[in-house]
C-alpha cells in the first residue's frame, strides 16, 4: 500500500472493538480481540465519527436494471 487508510476491528457481532485512523504505508495495525477489519480510505473515520463500541450494519446490495 502506498497511501494511508484507515482501519476499523470488528468483532463477530460486528461491533467496533478499535479504530486506527491514517494507518501510513507499511505500518502494521493489530486487535487480538477482532474477528475481521474493514480497510477505508484515510478520513472515513473522522467524517463518519466512528468509534469503539459502535456497531456496523450490513445490507444486501440492489441490483440495477
Amino acid at each position: 500500500m502506498q497511501f494511508a487508510i484507515d482501519l476499523v476491528y470488528l468483532d463477530r457481532n460486528y461491533q467496533v472493538k478499535k479504530v486506527r485512523r491514517a494507518v501510513g504505508p507499511w505500518r502494521l495495525s493489530v486487535c487480538l480481540s477482532a474477528r475481521s477489519i474493514l480497510e477505508l480510505p484515510g478520513a472515513t473515520i473522522a467524517s463518519t465519527q466512528t468509534q469503539a463500541g459502535d456497531v456496523v450494519a450490513f445490507t444486501p446490495a440492489t441490483e440495477a436494471n
